[in-house]
């Protein structure tokens, strides 16, 4: 079982705002006494069927945007590259109002604004080999000129296995 259970019809996603809302408060004291900084890993966060439709109906491979051979194993896609409606729905739920409530309980921040240009985000796949360097995302929105709060991070490795490293890192500047 999963920790949130969106309900799943034909290409729709739709959250439960009181699931949600009721989630997020089950991990706050877990997010908020995070250390470097409150943050919180979920495993079995969304169905495996749901993970499993997305990776099959996740985007062909695209050449990446960068110069060394490994980050160039990294590529993004943004809304107009991905053609399944699934994906898009899914996404756009991952923006709705009752997932914006988990996003909030979680957090203790109220009044979360969802990015509707997915400056960012969207999907982002690093190949077998690739690499993407230690970076920190933009803290202002280029276009709403609003303080980005929070990442939401979801990752499709069905089957991953600790030997092969690329294990996630959060860094704090001191």
């Amino acid at each position: 079982m999963s920790l949130l259970e969106p309900v799943v019809s034909g290409d729709s996603v739709r959250f439960d705002a009181a699931a949600c809302a009721a989630a997020g408060h089950g991990l706050h004291e877990a997010y908020a006494r995070a250390e470097p900084f409150p943050h919180v890993m979920i495993d079995d966060f969304l169905p495996r069927s749901l993970l499993a439709r997305v990776i099959a109906e996740f985007p062909g491979r695209r050449p990446g945007r960068f110069t060394n051979a490994q980050s160039d194993l990294k590529t993004g896609y943004q809304l107009d590259a991905i053609e399944s409606p699934f994906i898009t729905n899914l996404l756009a739920s991952l923006n709705s109002a009752a997932f914006l409530g988990f996003l909030e309980s979680l957090t203790g921040v109220p009044g979360l604004i969802a990015d509707p240009y997915y400056d960012g985000g969207g999907l982002h796949e690093t190949a077998r080999g690739g690499h993407l360097s230690i970076h920190a995302d933009f803290n202002v929105h280029e276009k709403l000129a609003l303080i980005r709060r929070h990442n939401l991070i979801l990752f499709l490795n069905a089957d991953w296995r600790d030997e092969w490293g690329g294990n996630l890192e959060l860094w704090i500047e001191r």
